[in-house]
Order: structure tokens, then C-alpha cells, then sequence
């Protein structure tokens, strides 16, 4: 949306008689100082919104995909003559909730359907030419991707010749060679809204398939929007927005359960808390295809029968070990943080390699590669930042690459560890002339005291859901004495302050913070983010995002 006519925008740096040092090492920047404004007029001009346009978000119509009809046709066509169909998904959190939900309607519609989620270490990301070769002596007709399938040319090529047509629903960059399927139902061509999750796509085909009838899919399609961290703008706030409510009375058991044994309340569901997907749902379904088999969570999702109760209690054993795994592995892990790219390599599950590379790269501020070799290939996860498009950097080295995907910020990779130093070097060389920017801490306005007030918080409900290029505001207080602060939780890392603000008392939590009570005295600058939340007497808690002493 445009900035409408007349308004203008100013980006204040913090300039006052503190000593400006960052705990956390944040440059901070407030983007709107404008006088006249209240806080949330403020929020809203930032992200160029107008109060009519919250909520007013609409799910589009399905048949703005080009291939949209021929899929639907096929997949038909392929029902009523009692064809075999394989639903074939990736093995994240996106990917299940959509094999979950294709798989769910084609039963739904009386179709001969079954699914398969390739395993981490044994198979590798995506479509093989081993899966092709299974679905051919299973008489498979037709596969529907889920997740994947843009990258697999050879693999859709060799199905085709074997008499197998393949629809694709994906949402993955597009590499140099694509592949030709008999139908492409991909965000990024030809659709309204380019910013799909891989499950948002999938959902898309199966509202071709049954119309309104599939908005009780739209939970799970949730799940998967989330999770993968695509931008909350548009069809996707819609998406979840719509999917959170729905998951308040959810007709999956398995959903059910796992909702159960995260702990989510009803009532945060329908405040449209994305959180609750982020942080508790989206890990659980997760944790199997990083550390055990994806099956776990895909029977999960799918099921219908009595055990889904012990699905998820498995599930969320495997999401412990996985938090311990990686948290012993990030504090024994040591690597240089000055390098443009931060390369790591070690003996670790190749489902933790993500994690391990996104949590270097939030701590640095810097691209970072984790990797783990076997047989004499390696196989990497890659986090980044807006300065620096990871996937298109591999395609410029595509030459010593086997295999790579993903996304601007995010991607997956194989190769040969004889080209690891070749390798290295082009993409340093690729980073040479990028000045790396400091970590930045964007903060929407400063507050007053009188301006922090539980008709603030109120106002904040209504930009729900927050994600990526909505995230939740962020707020600074300025003259924030602090009167004591703690090393709080089971594990001592989660850092809590308490002090006073305009005559106030007020207290702010940081989780897993690596700060020590003793580094914060005296009156202080603080940044976070203002939640509403009904076990607090104000109805609102401080979360707590960085400090300047």
C-alpha cells in the first residue's frame, strides 16, 4: 500500500545523555518520531496501514493459478477411474500439514491415495530417482508434490516416461532448469500473491477440488504458513487468521491432541497469538523429521484412530532431545565471528543443521552454513539476511553443488567435499564487496509513560497475526530506572528487570537472555515488546528485546 499523501516518516537514532551501549549489540533505530501521533497511529503509518484494513484480509480465488484447471481435471480424472495417486511431501512442518491436508480431501473426494515424506538422513530433500522407480512398481498414476518437486526435473521426467503424470504444488525459488510437470501450481507463477507457504499452496489445489467446503482444512494450512516463516501480509494473514480460529475446535484428533499436550489455551487461539504455532506447535511437528521419521507427524495429522494421543506424546519426547541436542551443541561450538560467512562443520543429525546455522546467523548477523559430511558428501543448511540472497548465491556456484533449494533467507544443500574449499571461496568472493550491516533493532516509537497502558495493548490485538514483515512492535523506554534484576526459570537463563518507569514499577523478561544481573545498574534505556496477558494485574508483560546503558 502507499503511504498516503502528506504524511511523512522519520527515523530517530537514540541521541540522549545515556551512554549508548547496546547489552545485546543492537544498532538501535526508532523509525517514527512524528509528533501529534498517538502510538498506535504511529504502528500503523510504519507499515503504511490504515485501521479499515485490519482484518479485511481475503483468501483468493484458487483458479488464479494458470494450471489450476488442468489440475483439478486430472486429479478427476484420476478418481473416478481408480487411479493410484501418491501424494509425495517434504518433511518439515510445511510440508506435513500439506501432504495432511491434499491426503485428507482425496480420501474426502473417494480417491485411491497414498503418501510418502522422504527421511532426512536416508533420503535427502525432495523427489529421488529411488521413490520414482517405487511409485512405477506400485502402478502410481499420478504424484502430487507437496513442499517440493520445482527442483526434480530428472526425477519428474523419469516418472512422465514411465507413464506417470505429475501435478507440482511448491513455493520454493525456481532454479535455472525447472521441472516440467504435467501441471505447476507454484506461488511464483502466474498467482495474485507470490508468498505462499508450501501448505498455503497445497490448500489452494484443494480449494479447487471442493470449493468452500475446504476452509475446514485451513488450520493445518495455518500450521504450515507459520512455521515456514513466510511474509504475514495478505492471503497468509487471512490464512491464519481464519486457520487459528478454526483450530479452536479443530476436526483433526491428532491436531487435537497435540494442541493438548502443548498446553494451548482456546482463548489464545482466538486471539490469533501466532506464537503458539511458532513456538509450540510448529517444533513439535518438526522435531520428527529432524531427528526420527517424519511419519510420526504426518500419521499425527492424518489419523483418525484412538493412537494419536501417544503420537503426540512421542512428539513432543523427540522436540526435548531435539532442544537438548542443540543446545549442547551451541555451547561447545566455536567459529569465527568476523568471517562474511560463517562455516561450521561437525558430526550433528543433518535436521539440526538448520538450527544450528540460524542461530549463528542471528547471533552474528551474518550468513553461516552448517554442515555435516558423510561418505565424502556433505550435506548443509544455510540461514541469511535481506543483505544477502542465499539461494541465488548457489546458483551462481550451481556448478559445484549437487543439489540445493530454498528460499532468500533459507536454503538446503549437497555437495562433494572435494569442492568444499572451491566452494568457501566463491561465495566469500561473492560477499567481498558487501559491507555488512550492524545488527539492527528496529523499534516502531518511543512511548511515554501515559502511553503504556493496557487501550495500547488492546489496539495491538487487532495487527494480529504477527510474523515476518509484521512483526509484533517493537517499543522503547526512555528513563528506565532499574531498582534489581535476576537470572530467572529452571535453567537460570532467562533474564528479568524491575524498576520503574514515569512512577510505575514495571518488570520486563528476556528469554534465554546471556546477560548477568550484574552488567544492569541505574537508569537505562529499554526496548521491547508490550503483550497482552491475563495472568498479569496490568493485563499486559513487558518482553524485553535489548537495553542501552
Amino acid at each position: 500500500m502507499e503511504r498516503k499523501q502528506g504524511e511523512t516518516e522519520e527515523k530517530e537514532e537514540i541521541t540522549t545523555n545515556y551512554k549508548t551501549v547496546s547489552l545485546f549489540g543492537y544498532k538501535w533505530e526508532v523509525k517514527n518520531a512524528s509528533h501529534g501521533l498517538s502510538p498506535f497511529k504511529k504502528v500503523l503509518q510504519n507499515r503504511d496501514l490504515n485501521e479499515s484494513d485490519l482484518g479485511s484480509e481475503e483468501l483468493h480465488d484458487p483458479w488464479g493459478f494458470p494450471d489450476m484447471e488442468k489440475a483439478v481435471k486430472r486429479i478427476k480424472k484420476a478418481i473416478s477411474s481408480g487411479e493410484r495417486i501418491m501424494v509425495f511431501g517434504d518433511y518439515d512442518a510445511d510440508g506435513v500439514t500439506g501432504t495432511a491436508l491434499i491426503v485428507r480431501a482425496l480420501k474426502e473426494l473417494g480417491a485411491k491415495v497414498s503418501y510418502r515424506i522422504p527421511h532426512r538422513e536416508n533420503d535427502g530433500y525432495g523427489l529421488s530417482v529411488g521413490f520414482i522407480d517405487e511409485f512405477i512398481g506400485l502402478s502410481v498414476k499420478l504424484i502430487i508434490t507437496v513442499d517440493c518437486g520445482i527442483a526434480c526435473p530428472v526425477e519428474i521426467e523419469k516418472a512422465s516416461f514411465a507413464g506417470i503424470d505429475t501435478i507440482i504444488t511448491d513455493h520454493h525459488d525456481i532454479p535455472l532448469e525447472p521441472a516440467k510437470a504435467y501441471a505447476i501450481l507454484h506461488a511464483k507463477i502466474g498467482y495474485t500473491f507470490r508468498h505462499l507457504s508450501g501448505a498455503g499452496v497445497a490448500y489452494k489445489l484443494v480449494a479447487g477440488l471442493l470449493g468452500t467446503e475446504a476452509e475446514k482444512y485451513l488450520d493445518l494450512a495455518a500450521i504450515g504458513t507459520v512455521a515456514d516463516i513466510v511474509p504475514m501480509l495478505s492471503e497468509n494473514r487471512a490464512i491464519t487468521r481464519i486457520g487459528m480460529q478454526k483450530m479452536v475446535h479443530t476436526k483433526w484428533p491428532g491436531l487435537a491432541a497435540l494442541k493438548k499436550i502443548a498446553q494451548i489455551r482456546e482463548e489464545d487461539l482466538m486471539s490469533l497469538d501466532s506464537d503458539l504455532i511458532g513456538y509450540k506447535l510448529g517444533p513439535r511437528i518438526n522435531a520428527a523429521g529432524r531427528m526420527d521419521s517424519p511419519y510420526i507427524s504426518a500419521q499425527l495429522l492424518i489419523s483418525d484412530d484412538n493412537d494419536v494421543g501417544m503420537l503426540a506424546e512421542k512428539l513432543d519426547s523427540i522436540n526435548r532431545q531435539r532442544q537438548e541436542l542443540v543446545g549442547g551443541i551451541m555451547d561447545d561450538l566455536l567459529y569465527d565471528g568476523n568471517d562474511k560467512i560463517i562455516f561450521v562443520i561437525g558430526a550433528w543429525p543433518k535436521g539440526v543443521l538448520g538450527l544450528i546455522a540460524g542461530r549463528i546467523s542471528e547471533k552474528s548477523g551474518r550468513p553461516a552454513i552448517a554442515m555435516s559430511e558423510k561418505d565424502g558428501i556433505l550435506t548443509g543448511s544455510a540461514r541469511s539476511h535481506e543483505y544477502f540472497h542465499i539461494t541465488e548465491a548457489f546458483k551462481k556456484v550451481d556448478s559445484l553443488l549437487e543439489e540445493y533449494g530454498g528460499h532468500k533467507k533459507a536454503a538446503g544443500l549437497r555437495m562433494q567435499s572435494k569442492n568444499l574449499d572451491h566452494f568457501k571461496a566463491e561465495l566469500q568472493g561473492l560477499m567481498q564487496d558487501i559491507d555488512i550491516p550492524p545488527r539492527k533493532l528496529v523499534i516502531d516509537c518511543a512511548l511515554t509513560p501515559g502511553e503504556l497502558n493496557y487501550d495500547l495493548v488492546q489496539d495491538l490485538e487487532r495487527l494480529k497475526p504477527f510474523g515476518e514483515q509484521n512483526p509484533h512492535p517493537e517499543f522503547l523506554l526512555k528513563g528506565f530506572n532499574v531498582k534489581n534484576t535476576k537470572m530467572v526459570g529452571g535453567d537460570g537463563k532467562h533474564l528479568k528487570i524491575h524498576g520503574e518507569f514515569g512512577g510505575t514499577e514495571l518488570s520486563a523478561i528476556r528469554f534465554n537472555s546471556p546477560a548477568t544481573e550484574q552488567e544492569i545498574r541505574g537508569t537505562v534505556q529499554i526496548a521491547g515488546k508490550i503483550k497482552k496477558d491475563s495472568y498479569s494485574k496490568e493485563g499486559y508483560s513487558l518482553f524485553l528485546s535489548d537495553i542501552e546503558l
